[in-house]
């Protein structure tokens, strides 16, 4: 399982329309005490954009959330030119 589907759409997107990253963001931005909209703000908490899962929502800066979802991207094994543009496809299947 690949972390990185913030948005819930059975894909992982880094670049380009529909990306991933953006939910996170959003929650960082609009997050209440962020009252001046830094895009560094540490929101704490577990919301979907927690990838690493620390309690920490980083989108920019040192510890982020936004290099494991690209890391993800690029390594992923599909990925063969190693393209930030690489859309993983997939999910879980409830049967």
């Amino acid at each position: 399982m690949w972390a990185g589907d913030i948005n819930a759409s059975q894909s992982i997107i880094g670049s380009g329309p529909g990306l991933d990253s953006n939910v996170m963001l959003g929650q960082v931005l609009s997050a209440e005490a962020n009252t001046q909209h830094n895009s560094n703000y540490i929101l704490n908490g577990y919301y979907s954009g927690d990838l690493n899962l620390d309690g920490r929502n980083i989108f920019a800066g040192p510890g982020n959330d936004s290099n494991l979802l690209l890391g993800n991207i690029l390594s992923h094994p599909l990925n063969v030119a190693n393209a930030a543009n690489y859309i993983i496809s997939g999910g879980l299947r409830w049967q």
